[in-house]
């Protein structure tokens, strides 16, 4: 089907492939793979550290969740306001500190779960943004095709950090796997 107005004149086609594209995918395949990085490991990790029940582990896990669901709330009304690439990197730079911080929480309960909602909140606000920023980069006319390709960054971070995490976490200790988290998260801010 022709791209174009009347009588079969065809505009150039403009695409969506830029270094920005690019950079913003993957920085959201990060901050994707990390949160499933996470998601998957941490509740054993929990039990290990704090020899904790089965349902405060599921809970420290879980609590990320409802940081980020809080943050997306707040996030949809201000970001605008504020902007979308800002928002993202306080969002980047919150993440980078919770991972870097994670540590320090191995020695507290309490502490773990201020941090996880933290980290889910950074999360939230990254998750809501960049997809925003990727649509005001992708030209008008391939916007379907764009964001569907910039969504694949979600879906390639569903699966690598999970398998990424279970690998690190199985044969190293677990604060390799913060470091990792937390190099991963610098790229990403870069």
């Amino acid at each position: 089907m022709p791209i174009g107005g009347r009588g079969g004149a065809s505009r150039k086609r403009r695409g969506f492939l830029s270094l920005n594209f690019v950079l913003l995918f993957a920085a959201h395949f990060i901050v994707v793979g990390v949160y499933f990085l996470f998601m998957t490991t941490m509740a054993r990790h929990a039990v290990e550290v704090f020899a904790c029940s089965d349902s405060t582990a599921g809970f420290v896990a879980s609590v990320f969740l409802v940081g980020a669901a809080c943050a997306r709330i707040v996030t949809g009304r201000y970001a605008d306001a504020i902007g979308l690439k800002r928002c993202s990197i306080v969002a980047l730079v919150l993440m980078l500190a919770s991972c870097m911080a994670y540590p320090v929480a191995d020695t507290n309960l309490a502490l773990m779960f201020v941090l996880r909602f933290l980290h889910g909140v950074s999360f939230g606000i990254a998750n809501t943004t960049m997809p925003a920023i990727a649509t005001e980069i992708i030209p008008l006319e391939v916007m379907g095709e764009g964001t569907g390709w910039f969504m694949l960054s979600n879906s390639l971070g569903v699966g690598v950090g999970p398998l990424f995490g279970l690998l690190v976490s199985g044969s190293f200790e677990y604060g390799t796997l913060y470091g990792a988290c937390s190099a991963l998260t610098l790229v990403a801010l870069q």
